[in-house]
Formats: C-alpha cells, sequence, structure tokens
C-alpha cells in the first residue's frame, strides 16, 4: 500500500535583524591637552532605552558602538569633576569623535561640574560655579539643548557674559556644548533672543570637521549646528 506523505513548505532561515549603529570614539584629557592617563575615566551613554559605560584605557581613550538616536554623555575619574555634555543625536551609522576635557577636584563641595552656586545680592546678578541649559527649537520640531558651563556669570535681560579662570591646575575655560559641537574660551557671550555666541581668548572648537583654534569665533545656534558667523 502506497503511503502518501503530506509535502511540508520549505522553511527558509532569516537572518536576525541588523540594528543600524555608530561608532563613537575619543580621549579622556585634561585642561592642558595630555591625556588623562593616570585614573581610569568612565565614559556614560544613556537615552531613553540604555545606559552604556565605556572605561578609558591606559591611555586614556575609549570607543563603543551605539544604536542610533538621542544620547547625553558624561565622564568622571577619582580626581576630576564629571564632564558632561546634553542631548546629542546621530541618526545615520557614521564615525564620531568626542573627547572629554576634565579638570582637577579643588574641594568636596565642586567634586562634580556643575558645583553649588552661589548667588550675590548685587545689580550685577553674578553667579558663580555652575552651568546652564538652553533649549534651542529646530526645524524638524526636535529642540536640542546648549550647555554653557562656567567659572562666573553675569546675567542682563537676554544676554549672558561666562568668564573662566586661568589657575594652574585648576585651570577652568568656559565649555560649551550643542549637539556634536563644543568649545572652549576664556570668555564667551551668549545672546538668549538671537541665538548668537560670541567666544574670545584660546578659542577651542570642535565639530564633526575636526578640532581648530582661533583668538575669537562667533557662531549662529540653530537646527542641530553652530553655524559660524563672520
Amino acid at each position: 500500500m502506497l503511503m502518501m506523505r503530506p509535502i511540508l513548505p520549505a522553511q527558509t532561515w532569516k537572518p536576525a535583524v541588523q540594528i543600524p549603529t555608530f561608532h563613537i570614539n575619543g580621549t579622556a584629557r585634561d585642561y592642558t591637552g595630555a591625556a588623562v592617563d593616570d585614573v581610569k575615566v568612565r565614559v556614560t551613554f544613556q537615552n531613553g532605552k540604555l545606559s552604556q559605560t565605556v572605561p578609558t584605557t591606559e591611555a586614556g581613550f575609549y570607543e563603543t558602538d551605539l544604536p542610533l538616536g538621542v544620547y547625553t554623555m558624561t565622564a568622571e575619574g577619582p580626581g576630576f569633576r564629571r564632564y558632561r555634555r546634553p542631548e546629542f543625536r546621530v541618526m545615520s551609522p557614521l564615525n564620531i569623535t568626542l573627547d572629554a576635557t576634565l579638570h582637577r577636584s579643588v574641594g568636596s563641595n565642586q567634586e562634580y561640574y556643575p558645583g553649588p552656586a552661589r548667588e550675590r545680592n548685587d545689580p550685577t546678578n553674578t553667579r558663580y560655579y555652575d552651568g546652564d541649559f538652553f533649549s534651542v527649537p529646530s526645524e524638524d520640531g526636535v529642540p536640542l539643548r546648549l550647555y554653557i558651563s562656567y567659572v562666573k556669570r553675569i546675567r542682563t535681560d537676554y544676554s549672558y557674559a561666562y568668564t573662566g579662570h586661568d589657575d594652574p591646575p585648576y585651570d577652568d575655560p568656559v565649555f560649551v556644548a550643542y549637539n556634536l559641537f563644543s568649545l572652549q574660551a576664556n570668555t564667551v557671550l551668549y545672546e538668549m533672543e538671537s541665538r548668537r555666541l560670541e567666544a574670545r581668548g584660546n578659542v577651542v572648537v570642535e565639530d564633526e570637521s575636526g578640532k581648530r583654534s582661533a583668538v575669537s569665533m562667533t557662531f549662529k545656534i540653530e537646527n542641530g549646528r553652530a553655524v559660524p558667523i563672520q
């Protein structure tokens, strides 16, 4: 008797879905620009779905791969104040370099940056040792924040004047971060209404095009980019 077996459909193998990622790397440096190689620095990336921490190598270098998305970044190590930058967005598979400049802790109450602010009751509205965040709208409806950390700030109605200090070994320039753009300078003036940022004195800028320095530079902050103004 002939037995008939049902013909089963061929089973096909489906590869696992590859999640698109980007590669990010950088070096933890001190205020002189030298790599922080005397301690292990922990670099952490966070978004709404994951938190990933990467230790630096003996040369102060880190690297990792992350899924595309929006992240914040922090870096910290023993004896240093915490480095931080606000949200940055990567929506295509890129290779990105974000260095972290760390500054030595002056005291226990300034172990992490921004430290506690000290307000003065005076007409200049002066503030010390802190950081400011500004929300910047964008054409795609997803705002990113501008972050400015400083030693001293004087605020008027619509502008902020920031200064650092150059007293080694606790040199503290003004630090600015916006998406993939970052800047260090002796002084920074930010006009909130026009989103105009003017940096003067030992200006060091880093973005997708690389690192460059100048005596002074002016930018328009908009749509995830810092656009140079002539």
